[in-house]
C-alpha cells in the first residue's frame, strides 16, 4: 500500500487529473456494462424459453405421430390372418396362406400410408419363415440378422427407436421378451422403417429465425436426423453432443461454436421414446441489435474517454504547464541559479506569480551578494589575522637558538642558521600575496627543517621526498606544511634524546594531493587520536588559532570539505598528520593512482 501512495505522490498533475476523471467515470460505466450485460442475459433467457417452448410443439407432433404408430402395432396381436400363419401355417392349405398373406399386404400398406414418418412396414412371421414388406408389396426369406436387430429393438421398451444399416427402426414383437421366457422365437416380429425424408421435412418447417433450423436425435446420441438440407449442421451437432450428457427436458444448453460461428441451442427430450429434439440459432442473429447496442456503447466509452483526455490536456496546458514552469524555474534557483526569469503573456493568476517569482529572484539575488561581500571580508580579515599569528611564533623559537650558539660561539652553525633563517623571513616578507607556489611552500618547510637539525645537533634524521612537477603549479596557502613540522618537533620529539626520524613525501590522487609527515615518536592511543580528530572537525567553532587547528581552518576557508587535516597512526611508529589540498580544472589528475613523490 506504501508504495502505491509513493508512486501517485511522485505522479505529476496531468496523469492525477486523467485518474482522478477515470476513477468518477469507470463506475457509471461499470454499471451501465452490468446493465447491458443483464439485460442481454434476459434476452438471452427470454429467446432460450421461445425456443424451447416451440421445439416442445413440434417434438409433440413428431411424438404424437410415432405414438400412434406404436399402438397400431400392438392392434396386430389380434389380426386373425397374423394368427393363423404365426400358429397354424402347418395346418393350412397353400391357397389359405397366400389368401392370408394378401390381406396382410394390403394392411400393411394401409398402415405405412396414415403415417407421414413411416417409409415402410416389414411384417416377419418365423412360421413360415418369411417377411411381409409393405413398400414393394414382396414376401421375401427371413434375414435373420436383420430379424435379431429387430427383436432386439422389440426388447428396448424405454428406447423403441434404434438405427440399423443407416435406417431408423421401431420394432415390436409378440410374446415380447418378457413373455417369451425359454421359446426360442417370437410369433412375428412387426419393424417400421421410419422415414427420413418425412422427418427432415417435419424438422425443415421448424426454424427458428433465417439460420435457425432443429435436429432430432437418439438418447444415446447415436443417431441424429438434421431437418431440410443442413447434413452438415446435424454432423458437427452429433460430434458434439456425443460427447456430453444428455440434457434434461426444458433446458437450454450452452452456446455453441460450430463453423465458425457461435448458436444458441435449446432440447426437448420425450422421454416414452427417449428421442430428443434440438433447435439451434446463430446468435448474431438473435442478439444482433443487442450486440451493435454493445458496440455502440463502446464506442461512447471511448469518446468519453477521450473527452477525459482533452480535458485534461486543457487544464494541463492552462494550469499544469504553467506550473511545471514554475516549479522548473524553482528548482534551478534551488540548484543556485538566480539569473533565470519565468514570463507569462497571460494576466491572470499565473502572470501574477510568475511577476512575483521574478522580484523574488532579484531580492534574493542583492541580498546573497551582500551577505556574500560581507562573509568574503570577514574571511579575509580572518586569514591575515591566522597568519599574523604564525610569524611570532616562529621567530621567537629562532632567535633564541641563534642566541644559545653564538653564546657558545659556533659561527658555523650561527652561519648556516643565519642564512637558512634569512631565506625563511625572505619567504614571509618579499610580498603581500596570500597563496604561493607547493613547491616554495615545500621549500620554506626544508628550511626550517634545516634550522632545526642544526638546533637538535642531527639527532633527528628528516627526510624530504622528491617535490613532483605538479607542485610548481598549485598554489597554496602560506604556511600550511611548516607549522605541523613545528608540532614534530616540539610534541613528538619533546622527549626524544636520539634516533629520531621525520619523513614529509606527497602522494597524488585523481583529485586531491597529499602532503603527508609522519614521526616515530610517542603515538597517541586510539581514544587520543579520536579526540584531536573530533577537535579539528569542530575547529570552526574553537577560539584558538594557533598550530594545527590554525592549517585546517585556513584549508577549509581554502577548499572547503575537500581541504583540511587528517590524522592517523604512522608507519614509522608514531603519528602520521596528512594535508588534504583539493586539486582543480587542469591540476586534477585523470589517471593518478596515488602516485607518491620520489
Amino acid at each position: 500500500m506504501k508504495s502505491y501512495v509513493r508512486l501517485w505522490q511522485r505522479l505529476t498533475v496531468y496523469p492525477k487529473l486523467v485518474v482522478c476523471f477515470l476513477v468518477i467515470i469507470l463506475p457509471v460505466f461499470a454499471v451501465t456494462i452490468g446493465m447491458n450485460a443483464m439485460g442481454a442475459e434476459t434476452v438471452r433467457g427470454e429467446i432460450t424459453r421461445s425456443m424451447s417452448t416451440t421445439s416442445k410443439q413440434y417434438l409433440n407432433l413428431i411424438a404424437t405421430d410415432l405414438n400412434r404408430a406404436i399402438r397400431m402395432q400392438r392392434d396386430y396381436i389380434n389380426n386373425e390372418d397374423l394368427i393363423d400363419l404365426a400358429v397354424k401355417s402347418p395346418v393350412l392349405t397353400e391357397i389359405d396362406k397366400t389368401a392370408s398373406i394378401v390381406r396382410l399386404q394390403r394392411q400393411l400398406r394401409q398402415f405405412q400410408s396414415d403415417n407421414a414418418f413411416i417409409e415402410d412396414v416389414v411384417l416377419f412371421i418365423p412360421a413360415i419363415g418369411r417377411a411381409i414388406a409393405a413398400n414393394d408389396g414382396s414376401v421375401q426369406p427371413i434375414e435373420q440378422d436383420r430379424l435379431d436387430a429387430m427383436k432386439e429393438a422389440a426388447r428396448r421398451a424405454d428406447a423403441p427407436v434404434v438405427s440399423w444399416r443407416g435406417k431408423l427402426h421401431i420394432g415390436f414383437s409378440y410374446p415380447d421378451g418378457a413373455i417369451l421366457s425359454g421359446r426360442k422365437e417370437p410369433l412375428f416380429v412387426l419393424a417400421l422403417v421410419l422415414s427420413d425424408a418425412g422427418l427432415r421435412e417435419a424438422l425443415s418447417q421448424f426454424r427458428f429465425g433465417r439460420s435457425g433450423g432443429a435436429v432430432l436425435a437418439g438418447g444415446k446420441r447415436d443417431w441424429i436426423v438434421a431437418g431440410g438440407e443442413d447434413e452438415t449442421m446435424g454432423l458437427q451437432l452429433q460430434s458434439h453432443l456425443s460427447r456430453v450428457e444428455p440434457a434434461p427436458s426444458g433446458s437450454s444448453l450452452p452456446s455453441l461454436r460450430l463453423g465458425g460461428k457461435r448458436y444458441m441451442v435449446a432440447a426437448e427430450r420425450d422421454a416414452a421414446l427417449d428421442v430428443t429434439l434440438i433447435a439451434y440459432a446463430e446468435e448474431s442473429e438473435l442478439l444482433g441489435p443487442i450486440k451493435q447496442y454493445r458496440v455502440w456503447f463502446w464506442v461512447l466509452c471511448g469518446l468519453s474517454i477521450v473527452a477525459v483526455a482533452a480535458f485534461s490536456y486543457w487544464i494541463f496546458k492552462w494550469i499544469h504547464q504553467p506550473m511545471k514552469k514554475l516549479v522548473y524555474a524553482f528548482r534551478r534557483v534551488e540548484q543556485g541559479n538566480l539569473e533565470v526569469t519565468v514570463s507569462s503573456p497571460n494576466r491572470d493568476e499565473f502572470g501574477y506569480l510568475f511577476v512575483q517569482f521574478n522580484g523574488m529572484v532579484a531580492e534574493i539575488n542583492r541580498l546573497i551578494r551582500e551577505v556574500y561581500e560581507k562573509n568574503f571580508r570577514l574571511q579575509a580579515a580572518e586569514y591575515r589575522q591566522l597568519q599574523s599569528q604564525i610569524n611570532p611564533h616562529f621567530l621567537y623559537n629562532s632567535l633564541f637558538i641563534i642566541y644559545r650558539m653564538a653564546k657558545l660561539q659556533e659561527t658555523d652553525n650561527v652561519m648556516r642558521l643565519s642564512r637558512h633563517l634569512g631565506e625563511y623571513f625572505r619567504f614571509i616578507t618579499r610580498d603581500a600575496s596570500d597563496e604561493v607556489p607547493l613547491r616554495e611552500e615545500l621549500t620554506h618547510a626544508k628550511h626550517y627543517v634545516d634550522i632545526q637539525s642544526i638546533r637538535f645537533n642531527n639527532r633527528i634524521q628528516a627526510s624530504f621526498e622528491d617535490i613532483p612537477p605538479i607542485a610548481d603549479t598549485v598554489k597554496v596557502p602560506r604556511l600550511i606544511v611548516q607549522p605541523i613540522v613545528e608540532n614534530v618537533y616540539q610534541h613528538a620529539f619533546r622527549n626524544k634524546l636520539s634516533d629520531g626520524r621525520l619523513r614529509i613525501g606527497l602522494v597524488l590522487e585523481t583529485d586531491r594531493l597529499l602532503i603527508e609527515v609522519e614521526d616515530n615518536g610517542a603515538r597517541p592511543d586510539d581514544a587520543e587520536l579520536e579526540r584531536l580528530n573530533a577537535r579539528l572537525l569542530a575547529s570552526d567553532r574553537e577560539m584558538e588559532t594557533t598550530g594545527m587547528i590554525n592549517v585546517h581552518r585556513r584549508l577549509r576557508i581554502k577548499y572547503g570539505e575537500a581541504g583540511g587535516i587528517g590524522l592517523t597512526p604512522g608507519g614509522l611508529g608514531g603519528l602520521k598528520v596528512i594535508i588534504a589540498i583539493a586539486l582543480e580544472g587542469k591540476e586534477a589528475q585523470p589517471g593518478a593512482e596515488h602516485d607518491r613523490g620520489r
